[in-house]
């Protein structure tokens, strides 16, 4: 008899049956068809670069830029998949350069002249958000640049009278040279690969910078989960927490409408099942891959709805992390795991205190309803019932249930806030417009502050044995007297 397997808790997920599709919320977007990106799930990384190279008339001439951490020195079982995966290219693969994610646009020139030197038509590009954004550019400095130097990047990325405060770069010249065909390999679940903005250190102005250019999609991104798993575990959460606040945020927005509404509902669903599958330790690699993969297609719907509908993606939540990123270069993923739950029950208090009980039926009617998806996933409602939660619990529980099991903070002040930095928080806060756009505005500097008082409510101490006996903040509601929560994500970085 075979060994017993541990039995999943979710629905069923995704086979190995390969699926090539165009979202749909990229149409009405008024983008040209052909560079809408194709998205490819259910098959591996391996198959479909084969499939892209064997299809072209020569086959095509890949150049490979990859995360450093998927080098074979590591040893790693994703990195021999990778390795094996080059290999099986051949003379297809032309070349391949491992690099690590904190790169400045000025490292693109010797990426491009590497390219150039292999005569290589196509880009595949495995990493992170940040890696796909620097690939973004060596595409534009490849099909621009007459001379393969420093200077003549530099004066491509040099702002003119129309940058937008010489910071945003718009770019939508036509080719110097035959584009490379630009295919990524997303390792988290962040909206790059549907963006067509590049973030990035602009060597001529040392500042932050976004270029702008529709040929910046990909023509494929290929989602293939055990390319996810050299991902450090805060990086891969983070970028899925991300994804769930924006997709909440689109959902309660002002601006939301039912073409993208659908889509985000099971995007939610989607991410919150993946996630807390991928946490089980009982399930098997096989499983927890699906799981990856079901994060992966969770945050796709909700990439590709932003890039379709950008007028949708306004809240407070949002705004908080703007500012805390900032402020402390604080993961917009740590403050939205705060923000997102605690900005629900307050904008709740604030429609039944302002526009009475018709007005917060209303909304609660719109948050319940998201709260009944999330009860359909068993793995969630398992979690919500072993947290006690009933399916009348606001949604604001739920999501709380959910990133306390992932051990995320649940107060502003685990972050590095005091009494002082969250008063400047509160003053940039009405200041930021997307606050003024929020379905309760933050309008003056009294309500920003008694917003500020339920997202850093005082905590009181507790004894961490992790830490000698040193006193740290509890970790808020949702647990037991007396029940130890777990360390949240800062204690493990």
């Amino acid at each position: 008899m075979a060994d017993a397997q541990p039995r999943p808790t979710g629905k069923p997920m995704p086979t190995g049956i390969r699926v090539h599709y165009t979202h749909p919320t990229f149409f009405g977007f008024g983008l040209n068809a052909s560079i809408q990106p194709t998205v490819s799930f259910g098959a591996s990384f391996q198959d479909v670069c084969m499939d892209h190279i064997t299809s072209q008339n020569p086959p095509a001439k890949a150049f490979l830029l990859v995360d450093s951490r998927l080098h074979p020195s590591r040893r790693t079982r994703q990195a021999q998949v990778f390795l094996a995966s080059i290999e099986a290219m051949g003379a297809s693969c032309v070349g391949a350069t491992y690099m690590p994610n904190n790169l400045s646009w000025a490292d693109t020139i010797h990426i491009i002249k590497a390219i150039r030197a292999s005569s290589a038509d196509t880009l595949i590009v495995v990493g992170n958000d940040a890696f796909i954004d620097f690939a973004k550019v060596i595409v534009y400095g490849h099909s621009q640049l007459r001379e393969d130097t420093a200077e003549h990047l530099n004066t491509l990325l040099t702002p003119s009278q129309t940058d937008v405060n010489s910071v945003q770069f718009v770019r939508q010249e036509p080719p110097f040279r035959t584009p490379l065909v630009f295919i990524c390999v997303p390792t988290d679940g962040g909206k790059s690969p549907y963006s067509f903005r590049a973030f990035g250190v602009n060597p001529v102005t040392s500042a932050k910078s976004v270029l702008v250019r529709h040929a910046n999609y990909p023509r494929l991104v290929i989602l293939d989960p055990t390319m996810t798993v050299a991902s450090p575990r805060s990086e891969w959460i983070g970028k899925a927490v991300e994804a769930i606040n924006h997709a909440v945020e689109g959902l309660v927005s002002t601006n939301a409408h039912a073409q993208v509404s659908s889509m985000l509902r099971t995007a939610i669903e989607h991410l919150c099942t993946g996630l807390l599958e991928g946490e089980n330790d009982q399930n098997t690699i096989q499983w927890k891959m699906k799981a990856r993969l079901l994060v992966l297609m969770g945050a796709n719907m909700v990439s590709a709805t932003e890039a379709s509908s950008p007028e949708v993606f306004f809240g407070i939540s949002h705004a908080v992390c703007n500012v805390a990123h900032d402020m402390g270069n604080i993961k917009h993923s740590l403050t939205a795991a705060v923000v997102l739950p605690t900005v629900l029950d307050w904008t709740l208090t604030k429609f039944l205190e302002f526009h009475g009980k018709e007005t917060f039926d209303k909304v609660l009617v719109l948050h319940q309803s998201i709260a009944h998806q999330l009860w359909e996933s068993p793995v969630c409602a398992l979690t919500f019932s072993k947290n006690g939660l009933h399916k009348g619990a606001y949604l604001s529980r739920l999501l709380r249930t959910i990133f306390n099991t992932l051990g995320l903070p649940s107060n502003l002040r685990q972050l590095g806030f005091n009494d002082q930095s969250l008063g400047v928080l509160a003053e940039r806060l009405i200041r930021q417009h997307i606050s003024k756009t929020a379905p309760m505005p933050l309008l003056d500097m009294e309500l920003a502050l008694n917003f500020i008082s339920y997202v850093a409510p005082p905590l009181p101490d507790f004894e961490d044995p992790f830490q000698g006996g040193a006193v740290r903040p509890a970790v808020p509601p949702g647990y037991q007297p007396g029940q130890r929560p777990p360390p949240h994500m800062l204690l493990q970085q």
